[in-house]
Formats: structure tokens, sequence, C-alpha cells
């Protein structure tokens, strides 16, 4: 089989069905979370029809349901703010030959769609067109798009199938299939279901991607088929079932790169505004630029021609290409330090008329080869564009430098630039800061029942493993051993705020939690505590109830990383907060902090990390990211045992001078307090 480039290679992406599929109210919202939750997950597919009907019939979500072209814009720039490409799919009946290729048409021809992908399946609502209907469907659609437009098809790829959706039928028209490969549904195991479909389809001539089960089923599943997908199966590109059934622990599997690698959440994710260093501006026909011809291409095609913009700028442009690259432009800021880079394109009013210009990305982390991010430039007014936020490792050959060229797979459009400029990203600001985040309104709501039943609103519980239960943690600062140092002025006033009553033996900081201990785990929380002065009442429940805090600061997972299934870790999470909310307790939960052990334990860090983030979102909680302040301290704020955070040689675990903030434990309390602080003045006042 001759090489296909498709727009799916070396990417992820979500399927989703209808606005009112998916929990959050706004497109905004979904991409926010995915990027919080799943920020390996780079495209993301949408139903746009359902034979000829647009999908806002069947869908009562106004703010996400497609009635036309202007809605899958929306899509598209909306997603476009957060780094995610849009993918149509669609449900084609064979009902209504031409008002079908109509609507298909029309989503197709919008600036920024990516792709179409027909989901033709032997089932009642599905292809009812029989064998004489796919081609003058296919034809009609054909011709009213460019040639080079992608067409995908997916199918259930078990061999009884082919013949009765007419597969070669649909060949000459479609440039990939995608194998809904649901071992769960199908009753096999992932291996069963990707060994009958590869075959199957083997002989078909087309790249093959896989569309595996996202939800439904546990994260081993989901890693062995994604593993068997590329590692066995060679596919360059994967994508998930389906958007809006998915759950925090579903995310964490799924937020898997190409390379295995878990996917880093973006500062700026979280809703916070990230604050940036000096940026780096490269533009056309200065220092860090230069263009050029592919060999053997014609003198007319070879060249850039040139414009001046409506603000006095010199920039160029190019016809687009359907078939093959005639020239390219190259853009290097010389970056010489690692770490996070907003990336921006300058966007001119005139000529900028392609709905795919393909930005090619080097020196990505963790990414092998090139990334291409596309940008449909049609949308934007003289005005600098997000083309993404990206980790950039200096160390790489070409760190940050972009490549362009004039093909696009679309015929007799223009393509545009001028400057592009590199934004390094220092730290976040704002209402969400890097520390705390998520702080929504139902985090008023879970405080003010809770101080409607009693609870006392300047005292607060510990809940955790032995990170929490030991005396470095906030000990000090309730038994007045600390040096604010800096922090005085923003942190006496909430210390001073938490020590006015007693929680249970001393104030809120001091007091040893009764649900803490070492080498617990989340289901250790439920577990009959079987001494003074629980008796065999569950360990959470007797903190609670003796304390009657307002706030609960949770940590746990450290030791649940071992060994514990994600699915299960996931379970009892949800169990804790929804005791902890009934009580009317705001749960502030907290990633875990970085391990220091082998690159297994180490990595399953980052995967509970996203499930501890998605979870939050998920209940409209706040966020301690404790592990994002320890990954930049000396040994990432880790002891030498590989688990536990540092502290100084003299267990001055609060003191917050320079020198001993390179101490986890230190850490760990200046971040409680800024945590504590930020609840007390935009929840609890």
């Amino acid at each position: 089989m001759a090489t296909i480039i498709t727009p799916y290679d070396s990417e992820i992406a979500v399927w989703v069905h209808k606005g009112q599929s998916v929990p959050e109210a706004t497109i905004d919202q979904l991409a926010q979370k995915l990027r919080r939750t799943a920020p390996a997950v780079s495209q993301v597919f949408v139903k746009t029809s359902d034979g000829s009907d647009w999908m806002a019939k069947f869908d009562t979500k106004a703010s996400m349901a497609i009635d036309g072209p202007a809605a899958i814009g929306r899509w598209v720039t909306t997603l476009q703010k957060y780094g995610l490409e849009f993918h149509a799919w669609c449900v084609p009946r064979g009902l209504n030959i031409d008002a079908e290729a109509n609507v298909i048409t029309q989503a197709c021809k919008v600036p920024g769609v990516r792709s179409m992908i027909l989901d033709v399946e032997p089932y009642a609502n599905f292809w009812a067109g029989g064998k004489a209907g796919v081609r003058p469907l296919m034809t009609r659609i054909r011709a009213a798009i460019p040639g080079a437009f992608h067409i995908g098809m997916a199918v259930d790829p078990r061999p009884q199938h082919m013949a009765t959706i007419f597969a070669d039928e649909w060949f000459p028209f479609v440039n990939s299939v995608h194998l809904q490969l649901y071992w769960v549904t199908f009753g096999v195991t992932p291996e069963v279901a990707l060994d009958q479909g590869y075959k199957a389809w083997a002989g078909y001539n087309r790249p093959l991607f896989p569309i595996l089960e996202g939800y439904g089923t546990d994260a081993g599943s989901i890693d062995r088929a994604r593993t068997l997908a590329i590692n066995t199966y060679k596919s360059v590109g994967v994508s998930y079932w389906v958007y809006g059934q998915m759950q925090p622990g579903d995310f964490a599997a799924i937020n898997r790169n190409m390379d295995g690698s878990v996917g880093a959440v973006p500062p700026g994710a979280d809703g916070s505004t990230p604050t940036y260093g000096p940026t780096i501006t490269v533009v056309g026909g200065g220092a860090g630029y230069s263009d050029g011809a592919y060999q053997g291409v014609a003198p007319a095609l070879a060249t850039f021609q040139t414009y001046q913009n409506t603000i006095g700028g010199i920039g160029k442009y190019h016809s687009t290409n359907d078939g093959v690259a005639n020239v390219y432009a190259r853009w290097d800021p010389q970056i010489k330090q690692s770490g996070w880079y907003t990336i921006e394109a300058f966007i001119p009013t005139t000529h900028a008329t392609t709905g795919k210009a393909r930005y090619k990305l080097h020196g990505v982390k963790n990414a092998p080869t090139e990334v291409i991010t596309t940008l449909p430039q049609t949308y934007y007014n003289n005005e600098w564009a997000m083309i993404g936020t990206f980790q950039i490792d200096a160390a790489a050959k070409e760190a940050g430098v972009i490549y362009l060229n004039d093909w696009t797979f679309e015929p007799g459009l223009e393509l545009a630039f001028d400057a592009l400029r590199w934004r390094p990203v220092t730290g976040t600001s704002g209402g969400n800061t890097g520390i705390i985040s998520n702080i929504t309104p139902r985090a008023k709501e879970i405080f003010l029942k809770g101080k409607a039943l009693g609870l006392r609103t300047n005292v607060f519980s510990k809940v955790g493993d032995s990170i929490t239960f030991s005396p470095s943690f906030l000990t000090p600062i309730g038994q007045g051993q600390y040096d604010l140092a800096a922090y005085s002025a923003e942190l006496l006033p909430v210390i001073q705020f938490f020590s006015q009553q007693t929680a249970r033996v001393g104030n809120s900081f001091a007091n040893p939690s009764l649900a803490a201990g070492p080498g617990w785990k989340a289901d250790t929380l439920f577990l009959p505590a079987w001494s003074d002065p629980c008796g065999s009442e569950q360990c959470l429940l007797c903190e609670y109830n003796r304390v009657k805090p307002a706030v609960a600061l949770i940590m746990i997972g450290t030791n649940d990383s071992s060994d514990v299934a994600p699915a299960d870790y996931t379970k009892n999470l949800h169990r804790l907060l929804d005791t902890t909310i009934n009580m009317g307790i705001l749960p502030v939960i907290s990633t875990i902090p970085p391990k220091r052990l082998d690159p297994v334990n180490n990595a399953k860090v980052d995967q509970w990390n996203t499930i501890i983030r998605g979870i939050a979102v998920e209940y409209q909680i706040p966020l301690w990211d404790y592990w994002s302040t320890m990954v930049n301290a000396p040994n990432q704020g880790i002891s030498s045992d590989g688990v536990h955070p540092s502290a100084p040689a003299n267990g001055a675990t609060g003191s917050f001078t320079p020198a001993n903030l390179v101490y986890g434990y230190n850490i760990r309390n200046l971040t409680a307090l800024q945590v504590l602080n930020a609840i007390w003045k935009q929840v609890l006042s």
C-alpha cells in the first residue's frame, strides 16, 4: 500500500456524540476539561449530522448544538484556543441522497474542519441505502469538496459485517478506516477484538486507525489495547469512544502520548492566567527567519509574494496546494532554556484564507518527531493566533523551530504570515493560581450547607497518609515555631484565623488527625479505627464527627499508586469526596508529590495526579497542586527514601526563608497556608 498521509498521524483523539451527552455547559468548558484531565488528546471528533439532519435536531444543549456551518465554525475556533483540532463525523443513511450529501459537504467546507468520518454500520438507524446508494452519495460529496479533503469511514470491524456494509463500494471514496474495537461491547478481550478487526481489514489498502473503548472498562485493558494497536498493528494514531461517559480514571488511562508517556498539563489549563518572561519574536526577513523552495519546483511557484499589512509590516503569502509542498518558511527562536512556551502566529487581514495552515514544531518534550498543529488562518484579522503551549527541550535538535509550507490539502486559497513569537511561561496568576485552582461557586454552596449544620468556620481537618500524619506537616505552625520571612504580611492573618479554636487537641494546625496514618490508602479511611477515641467508628467519620471542620485538606494516593488499580482508587476517591461533601465539609484535594524510585513508580504519580485533577473538575472542588510546586526543587523536594518530602536537618519545616524552601515539607507547609488563605478569603468570608 502506498503511504497515505492522514490528519490522524501521531495524534490522540476523543469522540463526542452531542452536547447533551457531555456534562459541560459550553465548548470552552469541554476543551478546558480535556486540557486538564487528558492533555495528550489533540483532536476532537464531533458528530455534525445524522442522515439529512444537522445534529441540532437531536441535541437539547443549544450552546453546543450543531445546526449548520456557523455552529461548526464556533466549535473550530473555540477548540483552537486550547490547541485542539476539530474533526467532523456523521451517520449517512442513504435515504435522501441529495439532502445528505448537502449537509455533509457543507460541514466539510467549513474552514478548519480537518476531516469527515462516515459512521457506516449494519444496524438499524445507520446505512439503509443498500449497495446501489453508496456511489451516488459519495460521487456527489467528492464532486463538491477538494479532492485532497480527507474522508474516513468508521466501521464495526468484525469480519461478518464487511459484506453487509458494502465495503468495496466505499473504497474509492475513503482515505482511512477507523475500527470500532469495543471489546467490552463485543464480550471479548482487547487482544481478540484487535486481532479480529485488523485481520478482517488488513487487505483493504487503506490506513487503519483504532477506536478504543474509553469507558466502562479498566485502565489495564485500555493500556493493553493502545500498546497492541501501536506496537503490534502499527497504528500511527488512536481515538477513544466516547467523551461524556468517561470518568476520571478513564481520562487518566487515555492520557498517553503515542510513545506511552503521560500527557503533561499545560500552564493555564486550570483556569489560571500564565505569566510570561521576555518574549522571543522572529519576524519574516529578520534574524532567525529563512525560506526557500523545494527541489524541482517551477519558478512561478518557487517564491513567496510580499504584502504590506495594515499596521505597516511586511509579510509574505503563497497560494495553497492540495497535493505537494512547493515552498517553505522557517522560524528559529534560538531557545536556550527548556520549559513551557506559548507559541503564537501573527495572522494578517489580507491573503490569509486557508483553513489548514500546518505549523510544524520541533523539539517538543517526549515527541519523537515534529508536532504538527493546524491553524485556521481565515478566522483571524491582524491579530495573534494561538498555535499552542508546549514543553520545549532546549537540548533537542532545532529546539522550538517551526516550519510552514504551502501544502494544506486545499486548492485555490492563500497562506499568509508575518511574525511568530515564543512566550516562556514563568508561572500563573489571577483568581486561580498554580497552587490553588478550581475554586468554584459550588465551594461556597458546600460551605454554607456545613455552616447551617453547625460546622466551625475557622477549623479544618487533615486527611491523608504518612505525609499528612507526620509532625513535620503544619504542626510547627500550630505551635508557633515558624518564620514566615517574606510571606508574613500575606499569611500571618490566616494563621491567626485558624488558630482561634481548639480543633480537638490543639488548634487545627497542631491537632493530630484521626484520618491520617502511615501507609494509609484511600480505602483505609473507611476502616474501623479500633482505638480511642474512635472505637470501631470509621477513621474518616471519627475525625469529622469530633472536629466538625468547615474544610478538609485531603492528600491520599502515594501508597495507592504502588499497587491499587486506577479504577479502584478512583472509586475510593469518589466515596471519600461524597462522604465529605454530604457532611457539609468543603474538600480541598491535593495532587501527590513526585516519587524518586524507578521509572514505573515515578510514572504512576503522573497517572494518579491526572485522576486527582479530573476529580477536582468533576466535583467542582478546589485543587491544591502540591506536585507542581515540588518538581523544580532539588531532588524534586523528596528525601533519600524516594517517597517522603525532604526536611531541613534541624526540623524547621515552618521556616519559609529561601534557604529552607528547597525542602519538600517546607514547600508543603507554605502552600498549605496559601491554599487556606485563598479558601478563607474566597469561600469562608
